[in-house]
């Protein structure tokens, strides 16, 4: 293993890469006191603010629960890295059952809409705005729900923000009309990115 992937904190080991995205770089661990898998997200390094922001926005999440959400577990910091800590989900992501060409009923869709549209209410009735909501962030659980993941872009209310992320073909309006605002701006108020996907399943932060 890496060693830059190794972590001195004996509750989680390390296991594999999962992937990265605009956000940083996400992992598959065991958490050695709860005895089960975790994803965990080492997070783009930032000013002191901005972690701060960041881990105010982790304890923020640690309060939703639903069932069609990852539970956020942690947020640690150790030789400048800083990581997050969520429940592994073990599910497909909806791009990548798109890529296969498969195909859904009916019920399917307005039962997985149902579940979606209850998570948004868990979340926004924590003043919280998912902002990233694209087929690669819907994962299929073996037991045919659905979770809505990677909370990369969420805006929690309050939080003083200045990242705008933008999926293409899915971001709303808003985003894109500030992403090109912005875009070409020397010193710009805001730091933008486009999001990109994690190459393999995972929940992540």
């Amino acid at each position: 293993m890496n060693s830059e992937q190794m972590l001195s904190n004996s509750l989680y080991s390390i296991e594999a890469e999962l992937g990265s995205g605009g956000g940083g770089i996400v992992y598959k661990a065991w958490h050695t006191r709860l005895q089960k898998y975790v994803v965990i997200k080492e997070l783009k390094r930032g000013t002191r603010d901005s972690i701060e922001t960041q881990r105010n926005e982790v304890e923020a999440l640690k309060n939703v629960k639903s069932a069609y959400l990852p539970q956020v577990l942690d947020f640690f910091s150790e030789d400048e890295r800083v990581f997050t800590v969520m429940e592994y989900i073990d599910g497909v992501s909806f791009d990548k059952l798109i890529e296969q060409n498969q195909r859904f009923t009916q019920p399917q869709i307005v039962k997985w809409y149902g579940q979606l549209a209850s998570a948004l209410e868990v979340i926004h009735s924590q003043n919280i705005a998912h902002r990233d909501i694209k087929p690669a962030n819907i994962m299929l659980l073996p037991n045919g729900d659905v979770c809505l993941i990677d909370f990369n872009a969420a805006l929690v209310g309050g939080s003083d923000v200045r990242l705008i992320s933008r999926s293409l073909g899915y971001a709303s309006p808003e985003q894109y009309n500030i992403y090109e605002k912005y875009k070409h701006t020397v010193n710009a108020p805001i730091k933008y990115t486009t999001s990109r996907t994690v190459n393999n399943q995972s929940s992540n932060a």
